[in-house]
Order: structure tokens, then C-alpha cells, then sequence
């Protein structure tokens, strides 16, 4: 055994000491956590570390493997190596005792927040699984989360927790993708674990899980933007560059679904006594909707289009609803709109298939997932068709060929195809290892298979047309950024907004390089004030009102005209300052206070500075070259930041009309480049304050 065993992480060392690992600043201890494993229940035998490399030791673990505590991508880290294939249940830092106060966790929205030792604590981060929550909801819900509140939110929450500690948080990430069903945080009276359920620690890709320490943060939150930059070190990201997309992914959405629902009473599709399905997802309506929101929001041939889950007949078919004409009329109604400039994205399950609507669960049975137990249901959230489904298997080669065609069918201009432009991979909870059997398991199983899946599917798409867009429903983990273009941060059905600024918090740290988009499903009257002004500073916009807003309780409003006027004038600012997918995106949140949001460009002549800011939650700023837009839903005395070098020219009032006059403001001292002025109420006469000038 080496006579010291050290290793450095800026000021603090971490020494192995005897089968722990101890972390000290200026020789004061901070941490210690135990180094064996233990597996399936047992603890191995250690043997004698080594030290076989500069900052690298080893420990055999006799009938299983060997830990490893070295440095790697400038961090001390921790794994273990073994030629298993599959381990029920492997715990790191079993039975530790790691803080003397409190933790944090990042699991939204009702898992993302502070423990103390006095609470118990069960923490399940998993992409795969049936239901709303990891270990089954025992509540209804986001407005009713009960015990085991949803935790589906983020489809594929980020790998990282942050730990208290007398020398402030100490951040733990566990970066890549894992063929792991659930990795599982746990304190119960004081005693710590963290444990991988259903782990193929020898699959393809990645391997076992590795523990990165990030000693000395002064946020817990810091702990995310470490996970993402080790997970930029390790490889698993990727970095664009400025205006790479084409223009129309820029524009705001209109999704009908909400319209749909309203007027089929609450339902997706009627399903009718005597098996057909009615709706009033109609080619006529459509069309009508679609004309009236690009009305009142100024945006004709500028609006992207969402067809949610409803315009099929069963998960996994490629029959259209006879009420869109079917598949060809459907098919020329999408190329009529691309025409006008309307560019049309279609919903896709990645997992699910309804027997009713596809034969391929009878034609291939081998290429679907096998329930351990024989009475376990697979149901959607969405009703469409029959509700007895099953999981097609992407470890089995017809499998994935089945849903690469199914992607094809959705985006290609092949005759008999769809030619949709926009693929919206959604409500993608993957088979569940602990339930289900797979054909080839090593293939990669729970967040193994949502990588995979999700980066066959990108990589099929852009082939079938390069230029396609790509959205995933909550990618929040760094490993998913590669195989998306927009990232969907889910939808919020409470009557609150915290929640938006919660997960945005998180996504902007654990996501770079991609467009973040805020699901607009329970955008009330009163949420609308902040989701079309702060929130937009980041978020490219979706609008589902047509002439109503939903409320909470499942029942709607008829819009009045400020609120179309909100909405426009929201909308509109958000198209002075487009959204690159490289902008830098930042949400902070202070206790008391008015939330930090903004996004920063990071080429052209504005790099470095704002393309939006929130000036408070009902009040956004955007940047062009040329002017700022300022877009308010209450009247707001605002202090406006001018870009660097610019030169004021002119600060107008711009009437819903378009008609422009002087609007009074205050130059304030030249060192802060600054102006303050009353924003008003976008509701009324005046859509926007807007400041022109030029770049020196």
C-alpha cells in the first residue's frame, strides 16, 4: 500500500484512508464517505489499494471487481469496475454519514429543494418507468402531488446532487448514460445511499457509474453547471455554432390540442359506442384556428404549427383521422401551409404501440418487450385508441427498423408519406428494466435505451431531411443535448408560475446549445402575464388559445382584448430578438426577489450581450442591432441597460397600430449606459417602448 494516498482538487485534498475516502480543506475535515460497494445486499471483501497510475488507485473487491478513486477530467472521481452483466443493486458510500446538515437534490418539481437531517428522504431518478412517479404516484398529479409526487416532468432528470458541508457544497455527478433503471438518493435518519437498481454495468457506450466531486461550490445549483461541463469534458455534449439553423425555427408555435379538447368536452378523441372515433380536430377548423391566432398575433406566415398525439388512429399506425381527410389530404394540407410559410410538426411515441392500430406486435412479438409479470398494463396519458399497449423493443433490430420507418412515414416527402418538418418526440418514458424483459439487454436498458433511442431517432430524421426540427419532451440531463434541437421543459397544470422558473433554473445550467421551449398546456389569463414577457426572455413561445384560456380546473375562459393583445405584444418581441440555439441562457432565483432571467449572445455584433432580459416578471427587453423592444403586461417603471457602443437615437411608443410617437424617459449617468422610463401595460393602446440606435 502507498505510505500516503492523495489527491488534489484545487485547495482541497482528498486522502484515502484506509476504505474511505476523506476530503479536507486546510486540514480540516469536510466529507467522508466508505469506498466499498455494496452488491445485491452483500459487501465483498477488500483487498490492498494500489496506486497504479499518477492520481490513480485501485482496490480489488474479491468476487466482483475493483474501485477506482483517481482524477479525470480535472476531478477526483469514483467507480468500480467488474465483468457482471447485471447487478440488482449496487450502492455506493453504503451507510454513510456525508453531511452534518443538509443536502439538496434537483429532481422537479417537488424533489428539486433542501433536506435537512431531520426528514427522510427518497430521491428516484429514472427515465423508465409506468405511471407518474418512479415508484407509482400515490397522489393525482401536479395540483394534488401527494407522497410520491410526479417525477415525470423531467423525463431524463440530470445525474447530480450537492451535499452541505462546513466548507461549503460539495456537488456529486454521476454524468453519462447509464443502462441503469433507477439510480436512487436516499437519507433516512442521517444515513446516506446511493444505489443503481438494475444496472448493466458492461453495456455498451458507458459502463459503470462514475462519481464526480466538486468540492468548494457556493450554490447548490453550482453543482449542475459542474455536471454539464464534466459531461462537456467526457463527451458527451456538443457545441454549434452562431445562426446554424434555418429562420423558420425561430418563430413561435400555435398547438390546437387545447382547442381540440375543449371542444370535444374534455376528451383528446371521442370514442363513440360503437367504436369510431369522432373529433373536432377537422381539416376545416384547423385551417379556421390557425388563421385567427396568426390574426391577432401578428405573425402570418411566421407561426409554426404542433399537431399533438391526436391526429392518428392508435399509437404506433400511420392511419390519419378520416375528420383530416386521411393520410393524403393530410399530407397536402401540410404542404399548402409550408407554402404560406407555416411549417407543421407531428407527435411521436418513441415506446408505445396499440395493438389495434399496427400489426406489428402480432407480425413480431419477439421485437417487443416482455412483461415479468403477465398482468402489468401499459396505458397512455392520452387516450387515443386502445389503452392496452405495448413497448416495442429497441434492443431488437425489427424494433428500432420498425420506428426509424414509423420517423420516416412522419418526415419524408415520399409519396405516402407525411412531409412534416418539425418531428415532437414526446411522453417518452422508456420500458421499465425492474418489469420488463428485453431482447438483447446489453443493447442497454433504461437510460441507456432513452439515449439511444433518442439519438437513432435525431440521427434518422436529419437524414430523412437535414434541416428538420427536433424537440424532446425534458431532456434534463447533458447526455440528451446532442439529439435534440428543442428542448421541451414539460407542462406546468397548477395555477401558479413557480414552478416555470424552478425547472429553468436547472435547465439552464444542465443544457447549452439548444433552443428551450416552455409547454404552454395551463397557460391561464393570469400565468400568460409572465409566460409572453420574463419568461419569453428564454423560452421560445407556444400559443393554445384560440379565443379561450384553460383554467386549473378544467374549464375555459373567453379571451377579452387586452389578453390577445398580451399576447401579441409578447410574441413580437420575441421576434426582434430571435433565439439562436448557442445563446447563453441563465435563470437565478433570489429569495424575495424578482427572478434573474436573460440570454446572451455569443456571436455577432451584440456577442456577449443580452438578446433578452426579463426586467421583471411581466416585463421583457429584446435586442436587435438596431433597437429595443420592450413588452409589458403591467406598467412598470423599468431601467433598460443600452448594449456597448451603442448611441441613442429615439425612444417611442409603438401603438397596437403600428403608429409610433415620443414616449418620456430619463438618460441615466453615462457610466451605466442606461435609461429608465414607465413600460405600459401592453394590454392597452401601446404594444411596445421602443429604442433605437446605433452601434459605434
Amino acid at each position: 500500500m502507498p505510505s500516503q494516498m492523495l489527491l488534489k482538487s484545487g485547495e482541497y485534498q482528498f486522502e484515502i484512508d484506509g476504505n474511505d475516502l476523506l476530503v479536507r480543506m486546510k486540514a480540516r475535515r469536510i466529507l467522508s464517505v466508505p469506498l466499498v460497494p455494496r452488491v445485491d445486499g452483500e459487501t465483498p471483501q477488500a483487498g490492498t489499494w494500489a496506486q497504479i497510475g499518477p492520481e490513480h488507485y485501485e482496490l480489488p473487491l474479491a468476487g466482483f471487481g475493483v474501485a477506482h478513486v483517481a482524477v479525470r477530467e480535472g476531478h477526483v472521481c469514483y467507480w468500480v469496475e467488474t465483468e457482471r452483466k447485471h447487478i440488482g443493486r449496487l450502492t455506493y458510500f453504503p451507510d454513510s454519514h456525508p453531511t452534518q446538515s443538509g443536502w439538496h437534490t434537483f429532481l422537479s418539481d417537488e424533489l428539486d429543494r433542501y433536506w435537512n437531517l431531520d426528514e427522510n428522504t427518497d430521491v428516484p431518478i429514472s427515465s423508465a418507468y409506468i405511471g407518474m412517479n418512479v415508484d407509482g404516484e400515490d397522489g393525482a398529479g401536479m395540483t394534488d402531488p401527494g407522497d410520491k409526487p410526479p417525477t415525470w416532468i423531467w423525463n431524463v432528470p440530470p445525474r447530480a446532487l450537492a451535499i452541505e458541508t462546513p466548507a461549503g457544497w460539495m456537488g456529486l455527478s454521476i454524468p453519462g448514460p447509464l443502462s441503469v433503471g433507477v439510480t436512487r438518493f436516499t437519507m433516512q435518519r442521517g444515513v446516506f445511499n446511493l444505489t443503481f437498481e438494475e444496472l448493466r454495468p458492461t453495456a455498451a457506450e458507458w459502463g459503470p457509474p462514475r462519481v464526480y466531486f466538486f468540492p468548494g461550490l457556493i450554490d447548490p445549483y453550482d453543482a449542475l453547471d459542474e455536471h454539464r461541463r464534466v459531461s462537456e469534458r467526457c463527451g458527451l455534449t456538443r457545441k454549434l455554432r452562431p445562426s446554424a439553423c434555418p429562420d423558420w425555427w425561430t418563430h413561435p408555435s400555435f398547438k390546437c390540442a387545447d382547442e381540440v379538447y375543449r371542444e370535444n368536452n374534455r376528451q383528446w378523441v371521442v370514442h363513440e359506442k360503437d367504436g369510431r372515433m369522432t373529433t373536432s380536430l377537422t381539416t376545416e377548423n384547423w385551417l379556421k384556428w390557425v388563421g385567427e391566432v396568426e390574426q391577432y398575433t401578428g405573425l402570418r406566415g411566421k407561426l409554426n404549427l404542433q399537431v399533438d398525439q391526436i391526429f392518428f388512429y392508435g399509437y404506433g399506425g400511420r392511419r390519419v383521422l378520416e375528420t383530416l381527410g386521411g393520410a393524403e389530404a393530410f399530407r397536402k394540407t401540410i404542404d399548402d401551409l409550408r407554402q404560406r410559410g407555416n411549417h407543421v410538426g407531428l407527435y411521436l411515441h418513441l415506446y408505445v404501440l396499440d395493438p389495434t392500430a399496427t400489426d406489428f406486435p402480432a407480425r413480431h412479438a419477439d421485437a417487443c418487450c416482455k412483461p415479468k409479470d403477465p398482468a402489468t398494463v401499459v396505458k397512455h396519458g392520452v387516450p387515443v385508441g386502445s389503452q392496452n399497449l405495448v413497448y416495442v423493443d429497441w434492443t431488437h433490430p425489427e424494433g428500432r427498423r420498425y420506428m426509424l420507418e414509423h420517423i420516416e412515414w412522419l418526415l419524408s416527402d415520399r409519396p405516402g408519406c407525411l412531409n412534416g418538418d418539425w418531428l415532437l418526440i414526446n411522453n417518452n418514458l422508456a420500458p421499465d428494466p425492474r418489469l420488463f424483459e428485453f431482447h438483447d439487454p446489453q443493447w442497454g436498458t433504461g437510460d441507456l435505451m432513452t439515449m439511444k433511442a433518442a439519438k437513432l431517432a435525431y440521427e434518422h430524421a436529419k437524414k430523412i431531411k437535414p434541416h428538420c426540427y427536433v424537440r424532446r419532451q425534458s431532456p434534463g440531463d447533458s447526455y440528451m443535448q446532442p439529439y435534440c434541437d428543442q428542448a421541451n421543459l414539460c407542462e406546468e397544470w397548477n395555477g401558479q408560475t413557480a414552478a416555470w422558473y424552478r425547472r429553468a433554473r436547472i435547465a439552464t445550467r444542465t443544457l447549452s446549445d439548444v433552443v428551450l421551449h416552455l409547454d404552454a398546456w395551463f397557460v391561464t389569463k393570469t400565468k400568460l402575464t409572465e409566460y409572453y414577457f420574463g419568461l419569453s426572455a428564454i423560452f421560445q413561445p407556444e400559443i393554445e388559445s384560440v379565443h379561450h384560456t384553460i383554467h386549473p380546473y378544467m374549464y375555459w375562459r373567453e379571451m377579452v382584448s387586452k389578453d390577445y393583445r398580451r399576447i401579441q405584444a409578447g410574441v413580437q418581441a420575441c421576434m426582434n430578438a430571435p433565439i439562436d440555439p448557442t445563446d447563453e441562457c441563465r435563470v437565478n432565483l433570489h429569495e424575495g426577489g424578482q427572478p434573474e432571467i436573460w440570454r446572451k449572445r455569443r456571436g455577432g455584433p451584440l456577442a456577449g450581450w443580452y438578446a433578452a432580459l426579463a426586467l421583471h416578471k411581466r416585463t421583457v427587453v429584446t435586442y436587435s442591432e438596431s433597437q429595443a423592444l420592450i413588452a409589458s403586461s403591467q406598467e412598470w417603471r423599468v431601467t433598460v441597460p443600452l448594449p456597448p457602443r451603442a448611441r441613442l437615437e429615439a425612444v417611442e411608443a409603438i401603438a397596437h397600430d403600428g403608429s409610433a410617437a415620443p414616449h418620456p424617459y430619463e438618460l441615466l449617468p453615462d457610466e451605466q449606459n442606461s435609461v429608465r422610463l414607465w413600460a405600459p401595460d401592453a394590454g392597452g393602446e401601446i404594444m411596445h417602448v421602443r429604442l433605437r440606435y446605433t452601434l459605434d
